[in-house]
């Protein structure tokens, strides 16, 4: 996986890019899934890095013109339980 740079939007969370194998990455903030798109090319990368609005340059150039492959789906807890809070070692419950 190539370096993730880490972005300002609210739908794209990090992009990284694989000079050799021209594999442009993906990370979305939502849901924490990472897709490679193939055969994109260095400009394009730059572009979308450099890009003020980086969903709308996503949505423009890279979706739907380039064939992908989900790389990486974020685990997600089979109880739908929200997870326990920790932080309180004095034994006292919040009430």
């Amino acid at each position: 996986m190539p370096k993730m740079h880490e972005v300002e939007s609210r739908s794209i969370e990090a992009i990284g890019y694989d000079r050799q194998t021209q594999e442009l990455h993906v990370r979305f903030r939502e849901s924490g899934r990472t897709d490679a798109y193939w055969e994109v090319e260095r400009d394009v990368f730059e572009e979308f890095l450099g890009a003020p609005s980086k969903g709308n340059y996503f949505n423009r150039e890279i979706k739907g013109v380039y064939s992908y492959v989900q790389i990486r789906v974020p685990a997600r807890r089979s109880s739908g339980r929200p997870k326990r809070r920790i932080g309180r070692n004095d034994g006292e419950r919040k009430r």
